[in-house]
């Protein structure tokens, strides 16, 4: 971005804390990302949600973007979808895991644009230019490793590749895209009981019951 846009000042707001889902995320999303009042917010649950059900990821994905537009309705939102070694045979045939099928419908709705990663990511490993996990080595006899584990990228190899898929879509989004700055509206939520309302607590300032 900062390639693409020099003139610009941009400033990062990491507010990811791995191993965790959308339902935690939307009772963050004040104190750790809205408060800094951000004009591109990226939204990843997709791993971490993979056993949730598909009720709860509307509830908690429809309550982050209705608290962000809320917020400022000025506020660009992007759905991200990272990939898990479980997920690739359902990437290679062309499919979204049922998380990001579910988050999909979200971003429908309020025209939201996604960005997956994972077609890229199995293709390669498809076409045998890629090893998706060795925890020992970034490269195995001239193959690059895409992770360690079974879904965190090496810096040198699956995040490159991610960078990659980051860059191309943004440029089909911009070709899609041609309108300016514009308010973002909210319409009728698909599920009524989203999470409209959450936020954080200091412990210290919570009244217990007894017992």
């Amino acid at each position: 971005m900062q390639e693409n846009y020099p003139q610009a000042n941009f400033k990062e707001v990491y507010a990811a804390i791995g191993g965790t889902g959308s339902d935690l995320g939307v009772f963050r999303l004040q104190e750790h990302v809205l408060q800094f009042k951000p004009d591109l917010l990226f939204v990843e649950f997709a791993v971490n949600d993979n056993s949730q059900d598909p009720d709860r990821i509307i509830r908690a994905m429809e309550g982050i973007v209705w608290q962000t537009w809320d917020n400022n309705p000025n506020t660009d939102i992007c759905f991200v979808y990272t990939i898990q070694e479980i997920y690739l045979e359902t990437e290679t045939n062309g499919k979204l895991q049922e998380s990001a099928q579910t988050m999909e419908l979200v971003a429908d709705k309020y025209g939201i644009p996604s960005i997956n990663f994972g077609f890229e990511v199995a293709k390669k490993v498809k076409q045998g230019k890629l090893i998706f996990t060795n925890f020992d080595s970034e490269e195995i006899n001239g193959i690059p490793v895409f992770c360690p584990d079974d879904v965190y990228p090496y810096v040198e190899t699956g995040h490159r590749i991610y960078n990659s898929v980051l860059s191309k879509s943004f440029e089909t989004i911009q070709e899609n895209d041609k309108t300016k700055v514009q308010k973002h509206k909210l319409s009728k939520p698909m599920n009524p009981g989203y999470f409209s309302d959450t936020k954080m607590f200091d412990f210290p300032k919570v009244k217990l019951s007894r017992g």
